[in-house]
């Protein structure tokens, strides 16, 4: 890892920001992530808010997770055949839809748990094509070489959402209702969907398509044939797990410990800062070997794990939070732009579906893992263990000569360089 030429890099940024269409992709992208992040603070609200209690949060809340999860690859397959703008539009319309009515059934008191779960699984449908399609059409719109600055683009403006958009959904819940911040939400998604359906962008389908699962198949093939692709993915899938075990841990100690809410609304918020820092990174840096500065860099995240199972303060733990949210930036960004570098643009989607896939598989199930087996061996194993389960898989990629072997040149490009 190094830093790229001030001049070089700054040119760079400027260049792709003066592109009418990056610009209008990363306006709509914003304005969505903005309203993606009023949703969970305003959904669990909204369901205690009708009568529910906090598994009934749970049902909701994970009617669309599993749905998403379920059409994932359907998504990607969708995303390789159809003209990738028009999904994204698709897509925002159908969550704003969703979100909308389910604003207005807040709004008339009309709202039930059962009505709230459904209208989740609509927008979890729109979810599992907005992903792979959103991959897949950034290399559309700028040129290889500027793929990564592209993305630490996308990604500072998503960490910042993350910052501002719980507080104005806090406030919108405290102030008015939960209704009237997922009515904002749903706003957001349709001014989406009016930018996004001006966006000029050619069309880089396939004209003669297999059928469905033979896509799927053929998707899956082409995963195997790339090493650092499905290496990587191994890696990353262990670090999810313990993520998983962090978020479902972490409230609970820190209120045994006194600090509480706040105490993790600290460490929430510090985490969401090291998240813009890991974006402001992939801006700046050039990494010469992307894939194992990403795998190593993932490994700052065990010492939070570590450090909750102390547990220490929570000036600590905030310090530790924003090393590791920095980490998993560094890693979306580094590991996304090769992939979009290296992967062509038929099949982009469907291989993007299959990443997806296992991050939204293992995510949940260190979260439904976490309290039977910290009643098992006790939260600090546990932590502990979370902690080699991340550290141990993501190191040993370093002894793979095709995760060394992906290299960034100075021009931006990615290559393969095997002995």
């Amino acid at each position: 890892m190094s830093y790229d030429e001030p001049d070089t890099q700054s040119d760079r940024r400027r260049a792709i920001l003066r592109q009418p269409r990056f610009r209008l992709l990363l306006t709509a992208r914003s304005i969505s992530f903005f309203g993606d992040s009023l949703a969970p603070i305003a959904i669990p609200f909204a369901v205690l808010g009708i009568g529910g209690d906090v598994g009934e949060v749970g049902l909701v809340l994970g009617a669309g997770a599993i749905t998403n999860l379920v059409l994932l690859l359907f998504g990607g397959v969708v995303a390789d055949r159809f003209p990738r703008r028009l999904l994204l539009v698709t897509s925002d319309l159908v969550q704003g839809t969703a979100i909308a009515v389910t604003a207005l059934l807040l709004l008339t008191d009309a709202a039930s748990v059962w009505s709230l779960a459904l209208l989740q699984v609509a927008f979890g449908a729109g979810m599992a094509i907005n992903l792979p399609a959103f991959t897949g059409i950034v290399p559309q719109l700028v040129a290889r070489p500027d793929i990564q600055t592209a993305n630490g683009l996308l990604s500072v403006t998503q960490s910042t959402a993350q910052i501002a958009g719980p507080s104005v959904a806090g406030i919108l819940v405290a102030v008015a209702s939960p209704g009237l911040a997922l009515a904002v939400d749903a706003g957001t998604f349709l001014v989406s969907a009016i930018l996004l359906a001006r966006l000029p962008v050619e069309q880089v389908v396939a004209v003669d398509h297999p059928r469905f699962f033979r896509s799927l198949v053929e998707g899956w093939t082409e995963l195997l044939k790339r090493r650092w692709y499905w290496v990587s993915l191994l890696a990353h899938s262990g670090a999810n797990f313990s993520i998983g075990v962090f978020y479902v841990l972490g409230p609970a100690i820190l209120a045994d410990a006194g600090a509480g809410a706040s105490g993790w609304g600290l460490v929430a918020t510090a985490g969401s800062v090291g998240s813009i820092l890991g974006a402001l990174a992939i801006l700046r840096w050039w990494l010469k070997r992307p894939l194992v500065i990403a795998n190593v860099a993932l490994t700052l995240y065990a010492p939070v794990l570590l450090l909750l199972a102390i547990p220490a303060p929570v000036w600590a733990l905030m310090v530790a939070a924003a090393v590791a949210t920095f980490s998993v930036s560094l890693l979306n960004g580094a590991f996304e732009s090769t992939m979009q570098k290296l992967v062509t643009d038929e099949i982009l989607a469907r291989l993007d579906s299959y990443d997806w896939l296992i991050s939204f598989a293992v995510l949940p199930l260190g979260y439904g893992l976490a309290g039977p087996l910290s009643e098992a061996m006790g939260r600090g194993p546990l932590l502990v263990l979370s902690a080699l389960i991340l550290v141990v898989p993501c190191t040993l990629t370093l002894l793979d000569p095709h995760i060394r072997g992906v290299r960034t040149l100075r021009n931006g490009e990615v290559v393969l360089d095997l002995p």
